[in-house]
């Protein structure tokens, strides 16, 4: 045994440290800091309603925002359920109750690390790819979309799995690995599950690939076979509901998509679409590498070369580290589409090559179909997520091949900087989530919801419908407290909602994020709660 453990080598020793402090940092007090909002509260009450026998497995997943037929969005184009289906495994195994239906996603968020470094391995050296994996998983932005329940989180890993076995189909042609086949299939079949983009972009670059690779050699068809099979196989339940129904649910997608150009024309040109796509990507590769700011798009390249800025913008301008980061992101992702591009046409090694050719067109079409659907917050471009490591890799494998001592300290200096900046980010969340500072109207979190959940449920005074009022103050807790309440049996309503009931019939609170007169009113982090007086 000690004979076997000495022949492990080095660098799985060193990945299995780096998988560790990537482990730890996801679950470190996973329950209380757990974001818990509307879209969790609203899943987890569907969730629950199957685990307790209410319900049946669901047939469709979440819905896609801005597909619906109508302004109430009740009539949208639905996913597949396999994000459900994870978290009802996962109830059941658990335990029925937030954080359990959050296991899946850290569990992915976890695995995709020592899938970052076989997915680096393919262009760089072990020390390089083991370097930026280390960033990877002390990235601030992974980590803070790892540590809850929403469809889009777990799409990294697929991601990764899905190019790596897309890359086997290429590089190894007839001779691939039936695992990779079954690794693709799966990739494919819950990818497109999980978000209305994955859905376009996966089906795309498999179809690209599949050409290819039958064009290559024809015998490689078994392995199609293979992958097709798995493919309909996780999506079965949808499918056989879509024949019964007349394919219903994809009738609004089509409508979606087909009337989608002529919403994107009324509203901006195309130059403004395009101007704004680039410059979110920018912003997002730099924000996963140095998380300063917030990850919303700014607009803050296209900004500084145009005449139209924003009142922040001016004022951030007056501070030279603002104007130096902005130029710096910029450069920072142009040298890594062209050194990209030069591996796509120089590269003398065809795996490289393929490799590069693969990742250029996943790329380009996740770029295009990010602009058709408008989408241009920091986090639907988590689908590119591995583009700034990758870019990171390039810059270090480029001085390192050209080694000496002012490269070897540019090298140390920016591996230094990323990852302090990062631990700054992740110390600064734990210190606010830990003085209970984060829950207001904008965020939730498990360690104040259930507090607030308590205090409601101790002055109910046994009745089963209490009342709640609040404003802004409200918006972001009031779905979660249904949550709970409802799991007390007790049936909350919003005041403005409550209709003909009589203030006088059920106990009514009223919450706010400042200190009201009412000399019953008790803090719970930053939430203020009081029981009205009749």
């Amino acid at each position: 045994m000690l004979e076997k453990i000495k022949k492990i080598k080095k660098s799985t020793w060193i990945l299995l440290g780096i998988t560790l402090i990537g482990i730890f940092l996801r679950t470190y007090r996973f329950h209380d800091w757990m974001r818990f909002e509307g879209d969790q509260a609203r899943d987890a009450m569907l969730v629950h309603e199957v685990v307790v026998g209410e319900a049946k497995w669901p047939v469709f997943g979440p819905r896609v925002d801005g597909t619906g037929v109508d302004a109430s969005e009740l009539n949208s184009f639905r996913l597949g359920p396999m994000y459900y289906y994870f978290q009802i495994i996962s109830a059941k195994i658990f335990g029925d109750y937030p954080d359990k239906l959050a296991y899946p996603d850290v569990l992915f968020s976890i695995l995709s690390i020592p899938l970052m470094y076989f997915f680096l391995k393919r262009y760089f050296t072990e020390n390089i790819s083991l370097a930026i994996t280390g960033i990877y998983s002390i990235s601030f932005f992974s980590i803070q979309y790892s540590r809850f329940a929403w469809n889009p989180n777990s799409i990294p890993f697929f991601v990764l799995l899905f190019l790596l076995s897309l890359n086997k189909f290429l590089i190894h042609k007839e001779k691939v690995y039936w695992f990779w086949a079954v690794m693709l299939g799966i990739a494919l079949g819950i990818g497109i599950q999980l978000h209305g983009l994955v859905l376009f972009i996966f089906p795309a670059i498999t179809f690209f690939v599949f050409v290819f690779s039958m064009k290559e050699n024809w015998k490689v068809w078994k392995k199609w076979a293979v992958v097709f099979a798995i493919f309909v196989a996780l999506n079965s339940g949808q499918l056989i509901s879509e024949m019964r129904t007349g394919f219903a649910n994809s009738k609004i997608l089509i409508n979606y998509v087909t009337n989608k150009p002529a919403k994107i024309n009324q509203k901006s040109s195309f130059l403004l679409t395009l101007e704004k796509g680039i410059d979110c990507q920018i912003e997002f590769n730099s924000y996963l590498m140095v998380p300063f700011g917030q990850d919303s798009c700014s607009l803050n390249f296209v900004q500084l070369i145009t005449k139209d800025k924003s009142d922040s913008f001016v004022k951030n301008l007056k501070n030279p580290i603002f104007e130096i980061g902005v130029i710096t992101s910029f450069i920072f992702s142009l040298f890594g589409y062209l050194f990209l591009f030069h591996r796509c046409w120089k590269e003398e090694e065809n795996k490289i090559k393929y490799f590069s050719r693969l990742l250029a067109l996943y790329l380009g079409v996740s770029f295009i179909i990010l602009l058709a659907g408008g989408s241009f917050n920091l986090r639907y471009f988590n689908v590119v997520f591995f583009v700034p490591f990758m870019f990171l890799g390039f810059f270090i494998d480029y001085l390192h091949k050209n080694w000496n001592r002012f490269n070897k300290t540019i090298i140390i200096i920016v591996f230094l900087s990323i990852a302090v900046i990062n631990i700054r980010s992740i110390a600064l969340s734990a210190k606010e989530l830990s003085e209970k500072e984060k829950t207001g109207y904008n965020s939730s979190f498990l360690v104040q919801i259930e507090p607030i959940a308590r205090y409601l449920v101790a002055n109910s005074n046994g009745q089963k419908s209490i009342s709640l009022d609040g404003k802004n103050a409200i918006m972001q807790i009031y779905y979660p407290l249904v949550y709970f309440m409802q799991k007390q049996g007790i049936t909350l309503i919003r005041k403005s909602e409550s209709g003909a009931i009589s203030s006088a019939d059920i106990p009514e609170f009223y919450i706010s994020t400042r200190a009201s007169d009412n000399s019953d009113s008790e803090k719970i982090g930053q939430i203020y709660i009081s029981k009205s007086k009749n």
